[in-house]
């Protein structure tokens, strides 16, 4: 395993105030975890297989001891946060990416349609609300209801992604914040695609000793276990249609949420992520 003195910290010099009032190198510092055995770095990205990720950090770390705790993992994101002096002596990091277009499907399904799932007619929740509803979906029906809209089973994945063409949306949440915000390097020792994640379950376990644990039917957050349907074009379907799919077991594959326009609009929102992907997987790995 390469061992590097001080690694180079992708923000800190792009602003010359303080690296405390640094927000871009804050927000990417804060999703840097250590595991801190073998001196390694993960820079976590929300739906990018950081469940399983986080799960097998706690484990290694020594916080918890099997499946019967893996709850854990949902309030402590900010436990194994890296110093900035383990950001620097790291031996090794590593990152994992996934295809923009199907994260931000992933991300609506499983966050969003979960939320309707979850809470019913989400328009009566009071926005300062400390029920369930987690603080994203708050600020969704606040700029919702100032659109017009205040309905929010009535939406669709057409509906989310104009919203997310608002100026300051697409950091309001840090499930569908870019993935380029998320990197704290430079250059990381690995960096893998979730769409091949066995790679970086032997690359970890051979270069460090640090072994990605499959948790997912443990947390089981994603639609994994539900049956994928690709015969419906999804973009205009409203939440509720889709979440009582959900419930009946059934769920919209990533693909069938996009129509030709959905594709150019996300290919804009996102293309430091559509470029980062390509540059380390090739474009003909994208979703589209």
């Amino acid at each position: 395993m390469k061992k590097h003195h001080a690694r180079r910290l992708r923000f800190a010099c792009k602003n010359h105030s303080s690296l405390d009032r640094n927000a871009a190198h804050k927000f990417a510092a804060n999703h840097a975890l250590s595991i801190y055995g073998p001196r390694i770095v993960y820079s976590y990205i929300p739906k990018n297989g950081c469940s399983n990720l986080r799960y097998s950090i706690a484990l290694a770390n020594g916080c918890i001891s099997g499946p019967k705790d893996a709850g854990w993992i949902h309030k402590n994101n900010m436990t194994f946060k890296a110093t900035l002096g383990e950001l620097v002596t790291a031996n090794y990091t590593f990152v994992v990416l996934r295809c923009p277009y199907a994260r931000l499907a992933s991300v609506f399904l499983d966050k969003v349609v979960q939320e309707y799932l979850s809470l019913g007619a989400l328009r009566n929740i009071p926005l300062d609300s400390k029920s369930r509803a987690m603080v994203y979906v708050s600020k969704i029906i606040r700029r919702l209801r100032e659109g017009g809209k205040p309905n929010f089973g009535h939406l669709s994945f057409r509906d989310f992604v104009t919203l997310l063409c608002q100026p300051d949306a697409l950091m309001i949440n840090h499930h569908w914040a870019p993935q380029s915000s998320f990197l704290v390097y430079e250059e990381y020792d690995d960096v893998f695609r979730l769409e091949e994640i066995s790679a970086a379950v032997k690359e970890t376990k051979a270069k460090t000793g640090f072994e990605i644990i499959d948790a997912r039917n443990i947390i089981r957050h994603g639609t994994d276990q539900l049956d994928k349907i690709d015969d419906v074009q999804f973009a205009d379907i409203s939440i509720s249609e889709i979440a009582a799919m959900k419930k009946a077991g059934k769920t919209p594959l990533h693909a069938s949420l996009y129509d030709t326009n959905l594709v150019d609009i996300v290919r804009t929102l996102y293309a430091d992520d559509i470029a980062l992907y390509g540059q380390h997987f090739g474009v003909e790995s994208l979703l589209f």
